[in-house]
């Protein structure tokens, strides 16, 4: 489901921003205000959150569903973003559409730690210390469980990975992250996997979209 987070403008390109583990896009709601009427965002929700639907059961079944409904969406072109889960989501649909011949302009990713590291990480563990709640409803069970299968693939396109850096377990590997997407830019942010969604950081993040959306334009 397809819900416009902002003000809508016609002036391309369209951003699409992909639901967390929660199934909902309510994280980028700040963001979504900060740069309203510069970039029309839209956040893709889980189907199975809204009517109570069995949850799909991979990240590649959740992508594909999110491109399809992308696709149908879209006029011109496109960006795409996504923070912890949805970032997961964001690279499978952003690969699926370049299949499509409808490769987005760029694609953002907020902190998806499974993209940067070499081996799989500890779902159950929490990415910082701020809101973390393990009280998970069947649609976030679900996709907690796809998040443990899933294996990501390479992809081609221009890419941007924020990491959070603060209260993380283990440091992340970028190493692991520039292997699979020699492209893309890897930058930092003083922040926990939470918070980062949340004052400064979240101002910090903007500027930088804001300034690829601005170099779209021109």
């Amino acid at each position: 489901m397809i819900i416009p987070l902002n003000n809508p403008e016609p002036s391309p390109p369209r951003m699409y921003v992909f639901h967390a583990l929660s199934g909902r896009c309510a994280p980028y709601l700040k963001f979504a205000a900060g740069v309203n009427k510069r970039i029309s965002v839209y956040g893709v929700e889980s189907e199975a959150w809204h009517s109570n639907a069995e949850p799909l059961s991979s990240v590649s079944a959740i992508a594909l569903t999110c491109a399809h409904a992308v696709r149908s969406s879209a006029s011109g072109p496109i960006t795409l973003l996504g923070w912890s889960f949805g970032g997961l989501i964001a690279v499978e649909v952003a690969r699926i559409l370049e299949g499509m011949q409808q490769r987005p302009e760029h694609v953002f990713i907020l902190d998806s730690i499974r993209l940067a590291a070499d081996v799989g990480c500890d779902v159950d563990t929490p990415y910082g210390t701020s809101t973390y709640d393990p009280s998970l409803d069947h649609v976030g069970r679900a996709y907690r469980r796809a998040l443990a299968r899933y294996r990501p693939l390479d992809y081609g396109g221009p890419l941007t990975f924020f990491c959070a850096t603060d209260n993380r377990p283990t440091p992340l590997n970028q190493g692991g992250f520039n292997r699979r997407f020699p492209q893309g830019k890897f930058t930092t942010v003083a922040a926990d996997h939470y918070s980062m969604l949340e004052g400064e950081p979240l101002s910090e993040i903007t500027r930088t979209v804001l300034s690829v959306h601005s170099g779209l334009l021109s």
